[in-house]
């Protein structure tokens, strides 16, 4: 009769520190995973609700015309442009020009003032606003320059435009202006609030 070798125990403890090692890279490798999509949706998340000023209002009357000023921010959340107005009616419209753009895996949203009209002065009428804050933004810092080049066309290498919109912020119907500050900020969604300083 032929006799049975027993099977080392090196063996035995060899097969299982790789199987131990085994499941250990797999559990880190998953780890690692799990808190890259966590930090992915995070970064999702924070890029709805992030918010960035795009002008402040600050009404010194409302009747029989509305009259106040206006200072434009920058990307970077400098005071731009500042414009002083007077126009009849009874709603002044902020018009905006939104440009959505990513870079990598990063998206924001730029915000260019257009013209300022109300409900009886025309848009055509109305002041415009876009080619003297261009002005200052070409003479700002990096972060202002890229605005500049985004609104003239020039796009920089690595960024892809994702859309491109224009809004007219005003109070709704029912809700007048009252002597004060207003704030106009953009989100990272593209949807722009008017809010009560």
């Amino acid at each position: 009769m032929k006799e049975h070798k027993p099977f080392p125990v090196t063996l035995l403890i060899l097969a299982f520190l790789i199987f131990c090692a085994a499941g250990f890279l797999l559990l880190t490798y998953w780890q690692t995973h799990l808190k890259q999509s966590i930090g992915d949706l995070q970064k999702a998340i924070q890029s709805l609700t992030n918010e960035s000023l795009l002008a402040e209002i600050s009404l010194s009357q409302t009747s029989p015309e509305l009259s106040g000023q206006i200072v434009f921010y920058s990307p970077s959340g400098r005071a731009l442009h500042s414009e002083a107005f007077e126009m009849g009616g009874n709603d002044i419209y902020l018009e905006f020009h939104l440009i959505s753009w990513k870079y990598e895996t990063n998206r924001f949203v730029f915000g260019y003032p257009l013209r300022l009209y109300s409900d009886v002065v025309a848009p055509t009428d109305g002041i415009d606003i876009l080619e003297a804050f261009t002005n200052a933004l070409i003479q700002g810092q990096e972060g202002e320059k890229l605005a500049s080049l985004l609104i003239s066309g020039t796009i920089p290498q690595n960024i892809q435009i994702l859309q491109t919109r224009t809004i007219a912020i005003h109070q709704y119907p029912g809700k007048s202006w009252q002597k004060g500050h207003y704030l106009i900020l953009s989100r990272q969604d593209s949807t722009l609030e008017l809010k009560e300083k």
